[in-house]
């Protein structure tokens, strides 16, 4: 992440969402899942699928299914969310400017 007050992170969920603006605002949602208690999660693994990237310069945006597959309780849950990501190239290396996590919809049924 970059780390200055135009960094941005967004969560959309199906009845809310949440926009934290600055790094001290994102930072401090990182530092809050570092004392959660995970003692009902088992075999958490993530995995990224349906990745497009554009690259224009020192600039980048990504897009991909955010998917989750772990065991709460001893029951297997999958969840799959849409990841959006913009980047920027500072001293050689990619940062993240802007990060967004978007509940998926219901599918389209046209």
């Amino acid at each position: 992440y970059i780390l200055d007050s135009l960094t941005v992170r967004a969560h959309t969920r199906k009845n809310n969402y949440s926009i934290l603006k600055g790094w001290d605002s994102v930072n401090s949602l990182f530092e809050s899942w570092t004392t959660m208690d995970m003692s009902n999660y088992k075999n958490v693994v993530n995995s990224k699928e349906n990745v497009i990237i554009k690259v224009i310069d020192d600039c980048a945006w990504l897009i991909c299914d955010n998917n989750w597959d772990f065991e709460y309780d001893d029951n297997p849950i999958t969840d799959s969310e849409i990841q959006v990501t913009f980047l920027e190239k500072i001293d050689n290396e990619w940062m993240i400017s802007f990060n967004a996590i978007v509940t998926k919809p219901s599918p389209n049924r046209e």
